[in-house]
C-alpha cells in the first residue's frame, strides 16, 4: 500500500509562539496569524535531530497555541487547510526562511 499526503508541522512552544506549516507535494504553506507584524523578522534556533539550524521568519509567522490546535484539528479531520486563517505558500512568500549557519 503506498500513502500520499501532507505534513502538518509545528516548532517553537511556549509564550513566543509558534511556527506551522504543512509540507506539500508544491512545497511548504505557512500558517500566519493576523496579530504578528509582518515587517518584524523572528531568528528561531530548531533542532533537526542531528544540530541545532536556525531559520527567519516575518513577525505574522509567529502563531498562538489556539491558532495551531485549531489549524490542526482541522487539518486532521479533513485533510485541508483551515480556510479561515490566511496561508501563504514558499513561492508567495519569496525566499526560504530556512537557513543554516
Amino acid at each position: 500500500m503506498t500513502m500520499t499526503g501532507d505534513t502538518f508541522s509545528v516548532g517553537g512552544g511556549g509564550a513566543e509562539g509558534y511556527i506551522c506549516y504543512v509540507a506539500t507535494r508544491n512545497g511548504p504553506v505557512w500558517l500566519t496569524s493576523n496579530s504578528g507584524d509582518p515587517e518584524d523578522i523572528i531568528e528561531v534556533d530548531y533542532d533537526c535531530g542531528c544540530d541545532v539550524e536556525q531559520g527567519i521568519f516575518p513577525g505574522n509567522f509567529l502563531v498562538t497555541y489556539e491558532e495551531v490546535v485549531e489549524a490542526a484539528s482541522f487539518f486532521f479531520q479533513t485533510g485541508e487547510l483551515i480556510p479561515r486563517f490566511r496561508w501563504v505558500s514558499q513561492d508567495d512568500l519569496g525566499f526560504d526562511p530556512w537557513y543554516t549557519d
